[in-house]
């Protein structure tokens, strides 16, 4: 049963930390010290350094976070902050209260059987204009909040009533009055927390440049357990006592938590690890792969472990040596969870020398043991009941186990078949060691430990539940889907110096449908237009975001960890790219773009701008260009109309007065572009008969260009010249030919026309670039004439694909709309690992969530937004 609190103890310290990085932020000025509020039983305590960019960083890009957001309470309590983040982009008064402000979270309990909350932060300037704004997102009585009344309040259906109370310069919610009843007598006893001398020694073992730091009283926490498990349970748990202090980084897969443990009194179980060394974890070849729980700790003394663990209490017999002399390595206790109500159990004794293991067990037998064979692996009953619970703790009992010898290691469990099943394992490789979710989480962790604990929270989510209170069990089992969220859930202690220990805990998201596949994250979004996926920056947190927009003529936008953020209706297909752009010139984006009928200017939360959307009295004919000449965010923004007319519009919606360029003839079909050459700057419009103009920031001609596109369908790119009429457009006719004009009107033809549709591929280190026809269901790649390489999918492919160079890797990926697949190929034609893929649309490749790593953004013919990891090692060289 101790296995189940020390897993659920490391997700209690886990949860606790990542649930806080959802609130608020930074250093403080004020009347009164948010530690003096914190009351003196807390068990655990966390400061947000940096809380407000560190919630919004947080929640855009943790998997973990939109895993748990399926529960109501963290939705509320993610929409309510989030509602707060939003009024500081537009209050600069509230923006400045809270700028650079720390927020501390405590957590106690809470009378019986209940664990509350509280939640302090120091305004810098806590005035009357800051407390109305937060009055109203927390629907409370702004005179009431001034006074310094206690109120209970609900801002949300999903969340239970908080109480709060504005004093002494200090903004204090909590879960009850109760909580904030222990608050305030903290505050009048005018003692703080921090007179705790293992406390404030913690403390200062805490880094700097973390997410949030993170505070736990183990013997408090253990009270705090007591709420979720049965006693008999908590009876068999022996937790040191004292202060662990651990800096928090999230990652996009996972929370993370490194620091240091300072016992109030040393601990044998401290002692023990501290004389037996550390030794990097490695997934053990005799466990078959259906063990989804492993406790893993270093012997290299068997003897002295002994001797510091349990002192007198054991005997230094001969059946104590022959059970446990000779053990040198890991000693482990593995499990396999199953829906029943008991478990496959086993334990690993590793040794150095197989020879003296296997005739210390066999001494114990004074006649003969029952022995039996399986696959040539003799296997023996020990003739001592529960030989190894008193020598190693209640984890390792066992009734009268079974034993045998694979390798280097004794493995004994009183269950012959889950020894027959470690044979298996081991014979024909179906091991732990190649089970791919645990081999993914141990190799990021990674790390030499005096012991390691690890379970795959999805596989053994029924041991976990074993032993809580019927309440906390209803509400386990009301969340089996959030479980299949969770990959690993580790904790591993190291010796440290001057009685410490090291601590690192770690809890990864995995999803079990994903095992095996490349999927990051997937959305429902409805039937999409056939478009590329538009990543947007959001200024906030430099994290990317997706732009997606259905066949309903509604937008979405979809976050980094695939929640969907806003959608609203534009009335008509998008033309061209969406673009971002800093209208108040502030760092705050947002985003521009065109339908046929109106042009829009929409903030990070999908709002309207001021000003917008400009509705056309003619119908665009082409996408809109947006130029800023001076790099001073003077935005301009110009697109061709039916009626001949070039528009101009200033970021106000409005036209731009001066500009007066002619009318054209034939309307132009291609989006404006803009060259800056010796200081001067054109405007290149091709009208609907090819002619080019060359205009400038007023619309009037410039230069005369003797070029004309003759039966132009697409100008693809523009390379400006040395001067303007040695610029060069790359363009297709209407048989489908390539050609490269400049526009002094010399023109070659770099391909011909015919079958499929050609488009530019990459751009090669000799400044050609690579050429690329889509013919039916082959992809044909050439370079200046000559042929690269054909690749044939069996199937018709879209016209569009795409082209990705980063440093030297470079590929090419297509869609085949029929088989809702997507595939990537390097520039040799030879496909990545794990294509094709699932998706219809054409395809993106952006670092969303900003970790270093590749994803590949499509969509399925239904409309399920899909982001798969890349992992980019295909390169010129292969």
């Amino acid at each position: 049963m101790r296995r189940i609190l020390t897993i659920l103890i490391l997700i209690g310290i886990v949860a606790a930390a990542g649930w806080t990085l959802y609130r608020w932020n930074g250093p403080l000025t004020s009347v009164k010290d948010p530690w003096s509020a914190i009351p003196a039983q807390a068990a655990v305590i966390v400061e947000v350094p940096n809380a407000l960019s560190t919630w919004d960083q947080f929640t855009h890009t943790s998997q973990l976070w939109n895993a748990v957001e399926q529960v109501p309470g963290v939705a509320a309590s993610g929409k309510l902050v989030a509602q707060l983040v939003a009024q500081l982009d537009t209050d600069e008064a509230f923006s400045n209260s809270l700028k650079n402000v720390p927020v501390l979270i405590a957590i106690l309990r809470d009378g019986g059987e209940q664990i509350g909350s509280l939640f302090i932060l120091a305004p810098q300037t806590p005035d009357k204009g800051s407390v109305a704004t937060i009055a109203r997102i927390l629907h409370a009585d702004e005179n009431a909040l001034v006074s310094g009344t206690q109120l209970e309040v609900r801002p949300d259906t999903a969340l239970p009533a908080l109480s709060v109370r504005f004093t002494n310069g200090l903004w204090m919610i909590a879960s009850s009055s109760n909580v904030l009843d222990e608050s305030e007598f903290q505050l009048d006893k005018n003692t703080s927390i921090l007179s705790d001398s293992v406390l404030t020694r913690a403390i200062k073992t805490l880094g700097g440049g973390t997410d949030a730091h993170v505070l736990v009283h183990t013997g408090r926490l253990k009270s705090l357990m007591n709420t979720w498990w049965k006693p008999e349970v908590m009876e068999q748990f022996d937790l040191p006592v004292g202060w662990a202090a651990l800096d928090l980084n999230s990652r996009p897969e996972a929370l993370l938590l490194s620091g240091l443990f300072v016992p109030e009194i040393k601990h044998p179980a401290l002692v023990a690890l501290q004389n037996q060394g550390t030794q990097k974890i490695t997934l053990s070849r005799v466990l078959p792969s259906a063990v989804n729980w492993m406790d893993a700790m270093q012997v290299k003394d068997p003897m002295r472990y002994l001797t510091d663990r349990w002192g007198n209490n054991v005997e230094e017999s001969s059946t104590t040596t022959a059970l446990f002399g000779w053990v040198n390595g890991t000693v482990t206790s593995a499990r396999s969870a199953t829906q029943k109500n008991t478990d496959e159990h086993w334990a690993v004794l590793q040794m150095s020398d197989p020879g003296l293991a296997q005739r210390s067990l066999v001494s114990l037998c004074a006649d003969s043991c029952d022995t039996l064979a399986y696959r040539g692996v003799q296997i023996t009953q020990l003739p001592v009941q529960d030989p190894y619970s008193k020598l190693l703790g209640s984890e390792y009992t066992f009734q009268q186990p079974w034993w045998m010898i694979l390798g280097n290691a004794v493995i004994l469990s009183d269950d012959v078949n889950s020894l027959r099943k470690s044979i298996d394992g081991w014979n024909d490789g179906n091991t732990l060691a190649e089970e791919p979710r645990a081999i993914a989480w141990l190799q990021q962790i990674g790390a030499e430990a005096g012991r390691t604990i690890w379970c795959d929270v999805a596989r053994a989510a029924p041991l976990l539940s074993r032993g809580l209170r019927k309440g906390p069990s209803n509400t386990f089992a009301t969340y089996d889907s959030l479980w299949t969220r969770f990959g690993g859930l580790s904790m591993q202690v190291s010796p440290g110096q001057h009685g410490m220990q090291h601590i690192a805990l770690g809890v990864q998201h995995a999803p079990m449908e994903a095992s095996g596949t490349r999927e990051l994250w997937s959305a429902t979004v409805g039937p999409l237009i056939q478009r590329k996926p538009t990543i947007l920056i959001n200024h906030t947190n430099n994290t990317r975001e997706v732009f997606v927009q259905g066949t309903d003529n509604k937008i979405h936008l979809v976050g980094s960890t695939g929640k969907q953020l806003w959608s609203r209706d534009v009335g008509g297909a998008i033309m061209g790219d969406v673009h971002q752009v800093d209208r108040f010139k502030n760092g705050k984006l947002q985003m521009l773009f065109n339908t046929a009928e109106r042009i829009y200017l929409i903030d990070r939360n999908g709002k309207d701008v001021g000003g917008f959307p400009v509705p056309l009295t003619s119908n665009a004919t082409a996408p809109l260009a947006v130029f800023d000449y001076d790099d001073k965010r003077e935005y301009r923004i110009l697109l061709p109309t039916a009626n001949g007319k070039i528009m101009n519009f200033s970021m106000d919606g409005v036209p731009v007065s001066g500009w007066d360029p002619a009318k054209l003839n034939n309307p132009s079909r291609e989006m404006i572009q803009h060259v800056r050459i010796k200081n001067k700057d054109y405007l290149v419009v091709v009208d609907g008969d090819g002619k080019v103009l060359l205009l400038d920031r007023r619309g009037e001609q410039r230069e005369r260009a003797s070029l004309a596109l003759k039966n132009a369908t697409n100008v693809l790119k523009i390379l400006p010249g040395l001067d303007i009429l040695t610029t060069r457009a790359i363009w297709r006719d209407s048989t489908g030919a390539l050609f490269e004009s400049q526009l002094n009107g010399t023109t070659e033809q770099l391909a011909s026309g015919g079958n499929g549709q050609l488009s530019l591929g990459n751009l090669a280190d000799d400044g050609h670039f690579d050429l690329i026809r889509v013919v039916a269901d082959s992809l044909i790649v050439s370079h200046t004439g000559k042929p690269v390489f054909t690749k044939t999918f069996g199937a018709p492919l879209t016209m569009d694909p795409l082209c990705f160079a980063k440093g030297s890797t470079a590929l090419i990926g297509v869609v085949i709309p029929s088989l809702d697949q997507v595939h990537l190929i390097n520039d040799r034609g030879h496909p990545l690992d794990d294509m094709p893929l699932q998706g219809s649309l054409p395809i993106t490749i952006e670092d969303l969530n900003r970790d270093g790593h590749n994803e590949l953004i499509t969509a399925t013919a239904d409309g399920v937004l899909m982001v798969y990891q890349l992992s980019l090692s295909n390169d010129r060289t292969k």
